[in-house]
């Protein structure tokens, strides 16, 4: 076997074919200022429109108040605020994007979805 002929062979050797696994993630992607953000679609329970939202006093600024969602109250957050991006302010496309994690749902206000 000459010197070339075993370069070949290491090379082929030193190669692996590894087949490529393709993973699929379903997100909602959503609008914050003039960023696009997404979430796990798993996580997401539901996207509504913006209801009036009560304030609760002395809450942290990043809580906008709560809403009444067929029944049940729902804690309403400022991505925006918690992120550092401004306020929310209303526009047409507003929307509360509720999601679960650890069985406890909250609403986050986004500009868009």
């Amino acid at each position: 076997m000459s010197d070339t002929e075993k370069i070949t062979i290491y090379a082929d050797d030193f190669f692996e074919h590894k087949k490529v696994i393709e993973d699929v993630v379903l997100v909602i992607a959503f609008r914050l200022a003039k960023e696009w953000y997404a979430v796990d679609i798993t996580k997401t329970i539901e996207v509504v429109k913006v209801s009036k939202i009560i304030v609760i006093p002395l809450a942290p600024s990043f809580i906008k108040g709560v809403v009444n969602l067929r029944g049940n109250i729902l804690p309403v957050a400022d991505l925006k605020n918690i992120l550092g991006l401004g306020e929310t302010i209303e526009t047409i496309g507003k929307r509360i994007v509720v999601v679960e994690n650890n069985n406890v749902q909250i609403g986050f206000l986004v500009d868009e979805v």
